[in-house]
């Protein structure tokens, strides 16, 4: 007996109860295990969370990594600002009370862009030289060391952190598309050249010289042998019309140095 051929509209049918099928067990499985996929995560890549442990989604347009480095430079800036106030009591120079003002002017900049992003600071409520990330804890502890052997050694330590600023920042603007982020990053990097070619001369002024830690040779050469830069025509090129209520994140920036 001859079987009889399988109708279209049953194969169809057939066809959709297996699509649901599929559709079903992907769900399934990523209930199960999803949660243990993320856990795995290494922290560069994992998404951060708010303090009730809570993800924090990329929003208004921003990517992962946009949100991620917004946040971790916040962090890197209340190093520098720690690092040189403690420098500061130390050895009681100028200079170190010089660059903590202008860190403080740059955590305000990166502070705006958190607010104008609606993104949690993440070092609401630490300590001095307390930071979320443990790379960060780690190297503020062998800065401060390094730093308290002798004024030589605090104006290395300092140049340390200004060539990881920079790096960290070259990273960062090739992950954004954000025409307010990338000009704070660009302005950003343009003080942390300005604090380094001031520790080079510090230094110079001690009988010493400057030579590279972590960026290449040429390139910190190239910066401590140029003199100090204005971000004044990247200003004049997106200042906005001037505010009775709240200062201009450019203005802002301009006068961080």
């Amino acid at each position: 007996m001859q079987n009889a051929p399988l109708n279209p509209f049953s194969a169809f049918l057939w066809f959709i109860l297996f699509l649901m099928f599929i559709g079903t067990s992907v769900l399934l499985y990523d209930m199960l295990f999803g949660t243990k996929h993320y856990a795995n995560m290494p922290a560069e890549t994992a998404a951060p969370t708010q303090p009730g442990g809570a993800l924090i989604k990329p929003i208004m347009g921003l990517s992962q990594h946009e949100v991620n480095d917004l946040r971790y430079k916040r962090e890197e800036e209340k190093l520098a600002h720690d690092l040189y106030h403690h420098f500061a009591t130390k050895w009681q120079v100028p200079l170190f009370k010089t660059v903590v003002e202008a860190e403080v002017r740059h955590i305000e900049a990166i502070n705006t862009l958190l607010h104008s992003y609606n993104i949690p600071d993440p070092t609401k409520g630490t300590a001095v030289g307390e930071f979320n990330s443990p790379k960060l804890n780690l190297m503020y502890k062998d800065l401060v060391a390094k730093g308290e052997q002798s004024l030589e050694d605090a104006y290395l330590a300092a140049g340390m952190i200004e060539e990881i600023d920079i790096s960290d920042l070259d990273r960062s603007l090739t992950r954004s598309a954000q025409s307010n982020i990338i000009l704070t990053y660009k302005n950003l990097q343009l003080g942390s050249r300005n604090h380094l070619r001031r520790f080079s001369k510090a230094l110079q002024e001690l009988g010493t010289s400057y030579s590279a830690q972590h960026m290449p040779f040429n390139k910190v050469d190239f910066i401590i042998t140029s003199p100090l830069e204005r971000a004044a025509p990247e200003r004049k090129m997106h200042t906005k019309e001037p505010s009775a209520k709240k200062p201009d994140l450019i203005d802002m920036i301009f006068e961080m140095y």
